[in-house]
C-alpha cells in the first residue's frame, strides 16, 4: 500500500515538474514551486527528491520510457524485420519532435550539464540499442538480413543509435528539423547493407 502511494505522489511531482520546466525551465523553476504545483509541501518533495535536477532526471526517463512504449508498440504491428525498423525509426524521431518544446526551453540549461545530458543520454541509447538489436536479430531469423554473429549485431545497433542520436542532437540542441524524407533516406541506406 505504501508503495502505490508512494508511486501516486511521486507522478504528482512528476506532473507538476514537467508543466513547469517547459513553461520556466529547469534554471527558473524551484523546488518549492514544484512542492505548491503539486499541492505537497516541501519537506515531502524533499523527501522524494534530493534536487530539482533529480526531479528532471525522473521526468525525462519517464518521457523515454513513453516514447520507447510509443515506437514498441508500433513495431509489434509491423510483420517485416524492415518494417519494424523503419516504423520504429520514424516513431522515436516522430516523438522526439513532439517532446521538442520541452528540450526547447531547457536546451540552452542542458548544454552546460553534462552529467544530466549523459545520464539522459545513456538511458535513451541503452533501450534503443537493445530495441535494434531485437529487431535485427529478428530479421536474421526470419531470414531477411545477412547472418551476423550476435556481437556483430549489437555493434550494427550501436552504430545506427550513434548515427540517429546525431539527427536527434540537430534537432535538439541546433534547432534543425530534418524532413521524414531524409530519414527514410538514412533507413534505407542502412538496410541496403544488410539485407538478403
Amino acid at each position: 500500500m505504501n508503495e502505490e502511494k508512494d508511486n501516486i505522489i511521486r507522478e504528482a511531482i512528476l506532473d507538476a515538474a514537467g508543466i513547469l520546466f517547459q513553461k520556466w525551465g529547469l534554471n527558473k523553476t524551484t523546488m518549492e514551486d514544484i512542492a505548491k504545483a503539486a499541492g505537497k509541501g516541501k519537506s515531502t518533495i524533499y523527501y522524494y527528491y534530493k534536487s530539482k535536477e533529480d526531479i528532471f532526471m525522473d521526468f525525462a526517463a519517464r518521457l523515454i520510457e513513453s516514447l520507447i512504449r510509443k515506437a514498441k508498440d508500433q513495431v509489434d504491428n509491423k510483420k517485416t524485420a524492415q518494417e519494424k525498423l523503419k516504423v520504429y525509426l520514424l516513431t522515436i524521431f516522430e516523438e522526439l519532435k513532439n517532446t521538442s518544446s520541452l528540450y526547447e526551453i531547457v536546451r540552452g540549461e542542458l548544454v552546460g550539464n553534462n552529467q544530466v545530458i549523459n545520464q539522459i543520454r545513456t538511458s535513451l541509447d541503452t533501450q534503443e540499442i537493445e530495441m535494434i538489436n531485437d529487431i535485427l536479430s529478428y530479421g536474421i531469423k526470419n531470414n531477411e538480413f545477412i547472418h551476423y554473429s550476435p556481437k556483430d549485431v549489437l555493434t550494427m545497433s550501436s552504430i545506427v543509435v550513434s548515427a540517429i542520436r546525431g539527427l536527434h542532437m540537430d534537432l535538439f540542441l541546433e534547432k534543425k528539423i530534418m524532413a521524414t524524407d531524409k530519414l527514410d533516406l538514412l533507413i534505407e541506406i542502412f538496410l541496403r547493407g544488410i539485407r538478403k
